[in-house]
């Protein structure tokens, strides 16, 4: 028998995202760096687009002009800084700004954090519509007699599904370590899964 299942829930984290609105004409000046976090002296590589064709772009760490990188004919940019040994621990900012279109992009960086965790609760609730039991009929072709019928043990209609998860990215390596749990938890019954691995970024 098919079972029909409803589910609502919430979700949680602590990884929060800015989305700039992009412009109908061009696209919108944004920065990437590599690594986003990291201890006095690390290299960030910082990557920008969406700026002037062929032009100069200041790249500021704070309010220190760092290093100046130069456009392709899409806009597109790559340069490298080194995060001053004396810079205190803390949020930073990464800042970029064309000579010649006067766009300017903005991007965190924090310091000091040389292992760096993302963390993400949900919880949610599910409801059975259909039958929660199911039954298949079978017989043994090489014997005689009637067939026999195996049920399953039933579900509960309701259950509570949580989850937690975890990111660890340790600054400078090109792996993250995941771990995560979930469950579902009803009157009848309980479902638990655990997952762990690596995590590759190129």
């Amino acid at each position: 028998m098919r079972a029909v299942r409803w589910m609502v829930g919430a979700a949680a984290t602590c990884v929060v995202l800015f989305a700039p609105a992009a412009s109908a004409m061009a696209a919108t000046p944004a920065l990437t760096l590599t690594p986003g976090f990291g201890p006095p002296g690390v290299s960030v590589t910082v990557k920008g687009s969406g700026f002037g064709a062929t032009e100069a772009v200041d790249v500021y760490f704070d309010s220190t002009d760092m290093v100046v990188a130069a456009t392709s004919s899409t806009g597109a940019s790559s340069t490298s800084f080194t995060v001053p040994a004396a810079t205190p621990t803390g949020t930073h900012w990464v800042s970029a700004v064309g000579r010649a279109s006067g766009l300017s992009a903005q991007h965190s960086f924090g310091l000091s954090d040389t292992v760096q965790m993302v963390g993400k609760g949900q919880l949610g609730w599910s409801h059975e519509f259909a039958d929660n039991t199911a039954s298949v009929s079978a017989n043994f072709s090489s014997l005689g007699g009637s067939g026999f019928q195996v049920s399953s043990a039933p579900i509960g209609r309701d259950a509570a599904l949580v989850g937690v998860d975890a990111d660890f990215q340790v600054s400078g390596w090109p792996v993250a370590i995941f771990a995560g749990y979930g469950g579902a938890f009803s009157g009848s019954s309980n479902t638990q899964a655990f997952t762990a691995g690596l995590r590759f970024n190129w």
